[in-house]
């Protein structure tokens, strides 16, 4: 109804804004009117979370209001910028500071009658109510701005079946033309908070009608259907305020504030005011209450349990209590090898992990939902690790380091962090993370690599520095160091400020965490000795452990994978996360179709190779403490023959099957040894980082492998068996590239690329023309049939998939992918769980494991189950 000008009040020397009704609107008695109630409204108001009116007048001609300058973007702009939910602190003080406006204004006798995210302004003082011009004077106001009368003469917003607002926030009285009153604008309230919440209006409709029938008639969807990370209390707030009959709303916008502000306070967000506490403390003797009702609700629903009904987090003189974390339906976690991972925010109220159906993506589950649900933005995504203030998660993806909001909102891109095996988050906003090579690199809170916090001690065989953890003191890193000499290998303790200065805390094949006190008395070291969880005292300052390691109860034994991990996870407030060991595997034969053949007794297998005549493999078995050599099976009887005893890992067949080659599972070599065993292994190459085998050339003259470059990742290298043994580059790009297999006529090959932003399967010929991806949803660990007509490839859903291949031209001619069965998460990035006959038409394949399917599991107090 009016223009907006940016002006200079000279008298007292301030920029103001001044509204002027418009040309249109000055011979219109309602405009006018409407004009005049705004001023009216506005000028008896002093508050500030409302525009504030200087002046109002009327000079030839022009009717104005002189109000201050607000600089800023509505409400309406920041929600459609966000393009879905807002930040959960955001809305609360949104809402709260609007809520407190509308308790200000109904106090003094007005209703706004037309609250909306585009009359709300975010200015750096806070948010700001504008545009009174629909506003209803009643009592002590009514008077006031009739001269007394006690009369209105304000329009016709007091005419029975006369509608006033915007229609998406009006509610079923404005609808229906009835009186509006201070429960009207709750109502808007409460859709401006549906909003904020969910990115979506809570009533929508194909026209202005039906609109206006939904708000009569229908009930909007449930916040937690749309944004599962909404607090119940957030949502029992809004729907109280959406309630079609006004007597069931909040009663007046002072509650509502309340109710935000409380929510807050849950949160972290605020101290709690005096009038806040009441009886809202949870007592200790409540709390045990709580968390055995929890308990039993676990046992009654499957051994699922939540905990909304704390208000605190648990102490240590409470008792502990754990359920189970399933995955989404049809999305199984990936927690191991290079295409997963998973952890625990520190406040222990959520956990971030890997899973996959059609693709990979993070999932989120609150530990007081049911439910996961998928964070938008994040697919191909790697080792997520948490913000020290649980509201953000870092991860790695298309080659990034990548950060997310938890309350919505889509990734931000921090750095490169192409080849990354885990990162952490310091207090100051610092992100340490650690590449695959090389020593660990600081990140600036602004993006970018700003220097290495550790240093690699090649002398004494160190070869990565991976899985750090920024300690609570913000100055010092544990994280765990990989070595050539057993010795060194293991769990150190360094400072962020010194990269020569660590010290080795206990010598271990996997990564440990550091667990804060809960309560009184030392935190505690986790680790993993075999694949038993242990803890101990320990005192960061220091590096120091102390008393006797004690197996954690309720956690049993532990999976952990070749890249030194372990699916175990802990937070600051006693909150443990554990996923069981799937060690112990039989090996399968199975039909195309997923029907099982037969099986052979169950060991602890990772990597498989089928021999040419399908009556031989060799596979990869692991000792009761986790140590890796080559074994040869004869399938046909179940009998093993060692063939190393240096932690070997993952075996290839030469073309004649006479010769196995391997990496050292501990070290950057490669290795041949002869199959039947009788002659010691032979060393081939050492290389400048991690080296692994991929292939061996079907003319025997190459071995395929892959060497992992500080500055472009994986690449695949050609090592000559014979001569001076030169490696000659394959295939190096700033993409990673793995898993090559050259076809059997030594034409084609078969890798893993992370050029589309996840792991893929590309085909190409050795020489080096026409690659073609041949995975859509990302995919690896591809085998070629032996007549080299049909490419396997697990996909990253962990389905075996089959594509029909052309190889009589020269560009790659691929058929329809067919899916045929799924097979088990593979136990280590270049352990293939699986193999293929020369026919095609049968899959050796490594079973499930107990572990494989297994949820994870939760502890709660988890150190009140150790021996005092």
């Amino acid at each position: 109804m009016g223009e907006v000008y940016k002006a200079r009040d000279t008298r007292l020397m301030r920029t103001v804004a001044i509204k002027v009704l418009s040309a249109d609107s000055t011979t219109d008695p309602a405009a006018r009117s409407r004009f005049e109630r705004e001023a009216r409204a506005i000028a008896t108001l002093s508050h500030p979370h409302i525009c504030v009116v200087h002046d109002v007048g009327h000079q030839d001609g022009i009717d104005y209001l002189v109000m201050e300058l607000l600089e800023g973007e509505t409400l309406a702009d920041r929600i459609a910028r966000a393009r879905g939910p807002l930040p959960l602190d955001q809305l609360l003080d949104i809402g709260a500071a609007v809520a407190d406006a509308l308790d200000k204004a109904h106090r003094a006798g007005i209703v706004h009658r037309d609250l909306k995210p585009a009359n709300v302004m975010l200015t750096k003082s806070g948010p700001k109510l504008l545009d009174f011009g629909l506003a209803k004077l009643h009592g002590a106001a009514a008077v006031m701005a009739t001269g007394g009368t006690g009369v209105s003469t304000v329009g016709p917003g007091t005419t029975k079946g006369t509608i006033l607002g915007t229609i998406h926030y009006m509610s079923p009285e404005q609808v229906d033309g009835r009186e509006a009153d201070p429960r009207s604008d709750i109502w808007a309230l409460g859709a401006l908070l549906y909003e904020m919440s969910t990115g979506q209006r809570p009533f929508e409709g194909e026209s202005p009608a039906s609109v206006l029938g939904a708000i009569l008639k229908d009930t909007p969807a449930a916040i937690s259907s749309r944004q599962p990370l909404t607090p119940a209390s957030l949502e029992h707030l809004v729907e109280r305020c959406l309630h079609k009959d006004p007597d069931e709303r909040w009663q007046n916008s002072g509650d509502v504030k309340r109710q935000l502000r409380w929510i807050a306070v849950e949160r972290g967000r605020l101290e709690p005011a005096k009038s806040d506490l009441g009886g809202a403390r949870v007592s200790r003797a409540r709390r045990v209450a709580l968390l055995a009702a929890l308990v039993a609700a676990a046992l009654a629903t499957g051994g699922v349990a939540t905990w909304t009904a704390l208000s605190q987090q648990p102490t240590a003189a409470d008792p502990a209590f754990q359920f189970h974390l399933e995955p989404p339906p049809g999305q199984p976690m990936l927690l191991l090898g290079s295409q997963g991972g998973a952890a625990v925010s520190p406040n222990g109220r959520f956990v971030v992990f890997v899973a996959a159906g059609n693709e990979s993506k993070l999932w989120l589950r609150p530990l007081d939902s049911l439910s996961a649900r998928e964070l938008p933005g994040t697919l191909g995504s790697t080792f997520p690790f948490w913000s020290p203030d649980s509201r953000r998660i870092g991860f790695f993806a298309e080659g990034k380091l990548k950060t997310v909001d938890v309350d919505g909102g889509l990734p931000v891109t921090v750095a490169d962090g192409t080849g990354t095996w885990g990162g952490s988050w310091a207090p100051d906003g610092t992100i340490i993370i650690a590449r695959a090579v090389g020593p660990m690199q600081r990140i600036a809170p602004s993006g970018g690599a700003t220097g290495p916090v550790t240093a690699v001690d090649e002398v004494n065989g160190e070869t990565t520095h991976r899985w750090p953890q920024v300690l609570p003191d913000g100055r010092h890193l544990l994280y765990f160091v990989r070595s050539v000499k057993a010795n060194r290998s293991g769990i150190y303790v360094g400072s962020l400020d010194r990269p020569d200065e660590k010290k080795l805390v206990i010598e271990t094949a996997a990564r440990g965490a550091y667990a804060p006190p809960h309560g009184n008395g030392l935190g505690h070291l986790l680790w993993v000795r075999g694949a038993v969880l242990m803890a101990q005292p320990f005192d960061p300052e220091t590096g120091q452990l102390s008393g006797e390691p004690v197996a954690v109860p309720g956690a049993n034994r532990v999976s952990s994978g070749a890249l030194s991990q372990a699916l175990f996870w802990v937070s600051n407030q006693g909150t443990l996360v554990a996923r069981d060991a799937n060690d112990r595997h039989p090996l399968e034969w199975r039909s195309r179709d997923g029907k099982l053949l037969s099986s052979v007794a169950a060991g602890r297998y990772s990597a498989i190779a089928l021999g040419h005549d399908d009556q031989q493999a060799l596979v990869s078995l692991a000792d009761e403490i986790g140590r890796r050599d080559v074994w040869r099976m004869d399938l046909r009887r179940a009998l093993l023959t060692r063939l190393t005893h240096d932690t070997a890992n993952v075996p290839v067949w030469s073309p004649d099957g006479r010769s196995v080659a391997y990496h050292n599972a501990t070290t950057t070599e490669l290795y041949t040894v002869d199959a039947d065993g009788q002659a010691p292994p032979q060393h081939m190459y050492r290389g400048k980082g991690p080296v692994y085998i991929n292939d061996w050339t079907p003319d025997g003259s190459f071995l395929l492998y892959t060497e992992i470059s500080p500055t472009t990742g994986n690449d695949l290298w050609l090592l000559p068996t014979h001569g001076e043994r030169t490696p000659v580059s394959l295939l190096a790009s700033p993409f990673g590239e793995s898993h090559g297999k050259v076809s059997l006529d030594g034409k084609w090959l078969a890798y893993t690329s992370t050029e589309s932003g996840q792991e893929d399967v590309y085909v190409r010929t050795v020489a080096g023309k026409g690659a073609t991806r041949v995975s859509r949803n990302g995919g690896s660990f591809s085998r070629w049939r032996s007549d080299g007509r049909e490419l396997f490839y697990r996909a990253l859903n962990g389905t075996l998939m089959a594509v029909p291949f052309d190889s009589s031209g020269d560009r790659a001619v691929l058929g329809t992918p067919k899916s045929l069965f799924r097979v088990v998460e593979p136990l280590g990035t270049f352990a293939y769980p699986y193999d293929v006959s020369a026919d095609g038409e049968r899959v050796l394949t490594l079973g499930a494991g107990e572990g494989d399917t297994a949820p994870l599991t939760v502890i709660v107090n988890w150190e009140s189950l150790l021996p005092n």
